[in-house]
Formats: structure tokens, C-alpha cells, sequence
């Protein structure tokens, strides 16, 4: 649990990103046509260029902090609306163990 989880107040909804099927398509746990894994997280709208998992630069629109893993390409539900995450960053405390995810939807 981290430091922060107090913070981390807003009700999301996770699809976990599980590869691409024979088509091509890629797909998720649960499927986008079922209720998300519900995840509780602090949301912020921020905009900047990043660089996503095939290091391409790319525009984010928001961040995202949580206690619950996260991958490239899950996608979350927050305000409303479905977000891709392009890039993730695990968090350390001072001791060297994990405390928290920050996302770059």
C-alpha cells in the first residue's frame, strides 16, 4: 500500500490488455463488452509528449496513480471516458520497494 492511497479516491474501471488474437485484433480481460475490473486511483488531466512502449513521441491527455498494476495498452475508465495507457512507471519508496503505478493515458 503506498503513502498516497489515501489520494487515490476516484472509482475506474480496468480492461487488461491480454495480447492480439488471429485477426489481428487486440483483446482484453474482461472483454470491452463487459464491466471493467474495478481499480480506485487519482486522476489528473495534464498534457505533454511522451514516449510509448515502441518508443514512438506521442501526446498524452491525462495521468493516472494507482496501487493496481498496469500495462501498456490496458485501458482505463475514468469520467466517463475509456482511456489506452501508453506508458507506465513503477514508483519506489525510499526503502526500494514498489509503491504506487503512474500511468500516461
Amino acid at each position: 500500500m503506498s503513502i498516497w492511497s489515501a489520494q487515490f479516491v476516484e472509482k475506474c474501471f480496468l480492461w487488461r490488455c491480454t495480447g492480439v488474437n488471429d485477426r489481428g485484433d487486440t483483446e482484453y480481460t474482461p472483454g470491452l463488452n463487459k464491466p471493467g475490473e474495478p481499480i480506485t486511483a487519482r486522476f489528473e488531466h495534464t498534457r505533454k509528449e511522451v514516449l510509448d512502449k515502441a518508443g514512438n513521441r506521442v501526446l498524452s491527455d491525462a495521468e493516472l496513480y494507482t496501487d493496481a498494476k498496469l500495462h501498456p495498452l490496458d485501458k482505463v475508465q475514468c469520467h466517463g471516458r475509456v482511456w489506452t495507457v501508453k506508458n507506465v512507471s513503477p514508483i519506489y519508496d525510499l526503502a526500494g520497494r514498489l509503491d504506487h503505478y503512474e500511468a500516461v493515458l
